[in-house]
């Protein structure tokens, strides 16, 4: 079991190092295309580099660590977003703010019955626990029973397909903060130096609100995902256990207890 975590940790660290490459790279690209330059022949020259090899890895770690950076932006700018959908994963469909106004983040469940069988299951580990009773559009109650079910989750060897969506939404949202950044640069070279830059601000924008968009489709099938997920394993272990009890005591003493 410990060499299987082992290799599931692993594989996501190469996720997570391409992910990181693959922003970096399309920054730098990005950035070239609006300048209309490549780098100069002048940076490799301060190295003393003049094979292509050389360059190319010379590159590659200049993305690695502009795509550091980029995670850095996108895990501050995006944890609101992570933090919103986590917070009211379980809050009612009808719910509103002081304000009036209907909430920006709703259930993930749009079922009304995987809502309410997950509420309950979240209502017995709150009872159990000694916390109080739950409350679904209780913001702290729902993340604290978000984080035990992904925990648990992951614990148990359940976590995979949870994993993979929230890598693919952290792709997302680091594509979207790279796009985001092309748009500043662009602007501030239309602003300052005064090029036709608008068309290219345009298409970053659009790119950027594309990937926004698929980050939180994704942020929330992970959020369902961990859910259903644990419902499922509740399912599962409850089942085992009436196994357990019909073989260890017989179908008469079960009936009688």
């Amino acid at each position: 079991m410990d060499k299987i975590t082992e290799g599931i940790v692993d594989k996501l660290s190469i996720i997570g190092f391409f992910n990181v490459v693959i922003s970096g790279g399309v920054l730098v690209y990005g950035i070239s295309s609006i300048m209309k330059q490549y780098v100069p022949d002048a940076f490799f020259e301060s190295f003393g580099l003049d094979n292509e090899i050389e360059k190319a890895l010379i590159l590659c770690v200049m993305c690695y660590i502009t795509g550091c950076a980029l995670q850095s932006i996108q895990e501050a700018a995006f944890k609101h977003l992570k933090a919103g959908i986590v917070n009211n994963a379980l809050a009612s469909p009808d719910r509103t703010v002081d304000t009036g106004d209907i909430v920006k983040f709703k259930s993930v469940l749009g079922n009304k019955r995987q809502r309410e069988g997950i509420i309950n299951l979240a209502r017995k580990h709150f009872s159990e626990k000694g916390l109080g009773e739950f409350d679904p559009d209780n913001k702290e109650m729902c993340s604290r029973f978000v984080d035990y079910c992904d925990y648990s989750n992951s614990i148990n060897g359940y976590g995979s397909k949870a994993s993979k969506l929230n890598e693919s939404a952290t792709f997302f949202e680091q594509m979207a903060v790279t796009f985001y950044v092309l748009v500043a640069v662009g602007i501030v070279i239309l602003v300052f130096v005064h090029t036709d830059m608008w068309l290219y601000c345009l298409g970053y924008l659009v790119l950027a609100g594309i990937f926004t968009g698929r980050a939180y489709k994704y942020r929330q099938d992970w959020a369902k995902n961990v859910l259903l997920t644990f419902e499922v394993a509740a399912d599962k272990e409850a089942s085992e256990h009436i196994q357990r009890t019909i073989r260890l005591y017989g179908y008469k003493e079960l009936g009688e207890s």
